[in-house]
């Protein structure tokens, strides 16, 4: 159904075997009161069989719907006490032991008894090597995966429930639906299937502990070519998932047909047997060819305790097919989600009401000599008011966000990941100090001055900190005054608006359309590494001498606060 996608696990290799190609009824001779069979997985990996009757033919080429449909009603054992929805998508329809078409859609149906299908030949016209997609493809393509009017639902697993949450509600402010798999990673737990029509089967951007992508059923096979779903996921062509089969633990039943309530497989992928190379009117791989993966890794320690967690994925790299969705990419997505996921991890799930900590990047690319690495330090609430936020881990998975996206909009060349690394530090409470006063030494123009500043710690305590500052050459003689002002607690309103918006926001479209048609950025790959590297929020002390800039300078380890004014005597 359009309702529906699903995040896999593991990254093992199967041995795919070839499945020949079923002869084909062409929508010309599907006509109204037809008795036919749909086939799908009910439970684990077999494929069962239910009843098919052909309502009717309806016309297609309108806004929501392109080339026609076949109107259907379903009915058996299979799925009398549930209907079909999300993961159906695909099952093959067989009307005299020829292939129709393939179920695609829902049309909201009170039991969810009837659906659309899309005809085979619809299905099979969609290549398997789609031509390279143009700059004007690609900016379609993220507009669409930007307003949020996908042909596909969510299915996320490897998340703590809170974060589970967070990317619900993302998902519906970009008009998507999400389906939760309670998973830990480690995979779907089958031997590699051999793939035929009816067959469990996903299309997925990632693989390990967090997972990102699409579960249907197979529509059609010819040789090693495989095509699933009956329509596509972003309709953004070129695309480069991994091909895997999947395993059906339930169909979940909710009768209303309603986008956050319809009945759904609750499934998930398994092993990578091939690669997904288009995603048009159907999605369509071939066996045996892999997606090139780049690795990620996020370790975080939890500094009061010395525990710490890791959470590792592998993601599809759809650079070679020209980072066909932009920003909101598979990286985007995943590696903001494994971010907020390990530092959740690492407190064990239990968010403290005050947090401090440090988050730095390092990431290769093919594009770029050297390693590109970012740091950001943190304190503040580790909740927020903003729908669920989780503060400061918020913060982390924003700036994560910004950086990811950064890299699939990149204009001018598509940027090939080769390895990403995140570390990340987190402890209890607040690291921060308020500036109280302070005294500096006689200096020149040109000179230096000694600055000590007296602190006092939250919780109690005091403390001071001494540092240089230069004082300006054209500052005259006499008495001045050094301005120093710290910097607050982190505000995570803000970056919790960036998290909901890590799908999209249906809510604004215009404002993502001016996006993409904005400034073009950064025009090389080293500019761009610049930017990234440019990232780093300030969070330390800014001083003045008689007015004039002189000095900015990052505490680690503490935040300092407040603002004070300190005399200071310039000799001639």
């Amino acid at each position: 159904m359009r309702r529906l996608t699903a995040f896999l696990m593991p990254f093992t290799a199967g041995v795919p075997v070839a499945h020949a190609a079923d002869p084909i009824l062409p929508l010309a001779e599907v006509q109204p009161g037809m008795s036919c069979t749909g086939l799908s997985v009910i439970k684990g990996t077999a494929v069962s069989s239910f009843d098919v009757e052909i309502v009717d033919v309806l016309p297609g080429g309108n806004a929501t719907v392109s080339g026609p449909r076949i109107l259907i009603r379903v009915s058996g054992p299979a799925v009398d006490a549930t209907g079909i929805g999300p993961g159906f998508s695909g099952s093959p329809i067989y009307c005299n032991g020829r292939n129709a078409g393939a179920i695609s859609e829902s049309v909201g149906e009170y039991g969810n008894k009837a659906a659309l299908a899309t005809p085979i030949e619809q299905i099979i016209g969609t290549p398997v090597d789609p031509p390279p997609a143009t700059r004007a493809d690609r900016t379609h393509a993220a507009s669409i995966a930007r307003t949020a009017r996908p042909l596909a639902a969510l299915t996320v697993g490897g998340l703590s429930p809170s974060l589970g949450r967070r990317v619900s509600t993302a998902a519906r402010k970009a008009g998507r639906t999400v389906i939760q798999v309670p998973t830990s990673g480690g995979g779907a737990g089958i031997p590699p299937q051999t793939l035929v029509p009816g067959s469990a089967a996903a299309a997925s951007y990632t693989s390990g502990d967090i997972v990102l992508g699409s579960v249907g059923t197979v529509a059609y096979t010819d040789g090693p070519n495989v095509w699933l779903f009956g329509h596509s996921v972003d309709a953004a062509g070129p695309r480069a998932p991994f091909l895997q089969d999947a395993r059906v633990f339930s169909v979940i039943n909710q009768p209303l047909a309603l986008p956050d309530a319809t009945t759904f497989k609750l499934a998930l992928p398994g092993n990578n047997l091939g690669r997904v190379g288009n995603d048009a009117t159907a999605t369509v791989g071939k066996l045996g060819q892999q997606p090139p993966p780049f690795p990620m890794q996020v370790d975080t320690k939890d500094d009061d305790t010395g525990t710490g967690r890791s959470v590792r994925v592998q993601v599809a790299d759809e650079a070679s097919v020209g980072n066909p969705i932009g920003d909101i990419s598979p990286f985007t997505i995943a590696g903001s989600l494994a971010v907020g996921q390990a530092a959740q991890a690492a407190l064990g799930g239990n968010l403290p009401p005050r947090l401090s900590g440090s988050m730095c990047v390092r990431m290769k690319w093919r594009e770029v000599k050297g390693p590109i690495s970012t740091c950001f330090r943190y304190s503040g609430s580790s909740v927020s008011a903003e729908e669920g936020g989780t503060g400061v881990v918020d913060l982390m998975t924003a700036d994560f966000q910004t950086i990811a996206s950064l890299i699939g909009s990149f204009t001018f060349r598509p940027i090939h990941v080769e390895d990403v690394k995140v570390a990340i530090h987190l402890r209890r409470g607040l690291r921060q100090s308020f500036m109280t006063s302070g005294r500096a030494t006689p200096a020149r123009p040109g000179g230096t001055s000694r600055v000590t500043l007296n602190l006092a710690n939250a919780g109690g305590g005091r403390d001071t900190l001494e540092t240089t500052v230069p004082v300006p050459s054209r500052t005259k003689p006499g008495r001045r005054i050094i301005s120093v002002v710290g910097t607050g607690l982190d505000d995570p309103a803000a970056a919790s608006e960036i998290v909901l918006e890590l799908f999209g926001d249906e809510e604004n479209p215009e404002a993502e359309e001016k996006a993409l048609a904005g400034e073009p950025g950064p025009r090389t790959a080293a500019e761009l590494a610049d930017e990234v590297e440019g990232l780093e929020r300030f969070s330390g002390l800014r001083f003045r001498v008689g007015g004039r800039r002189a000095k900015a300078l990052q505490v680690a380890g503490r935040r300092i606060s407040g603002r004070v004014e300190i005399p200071l005597r310039v000799r001639r």
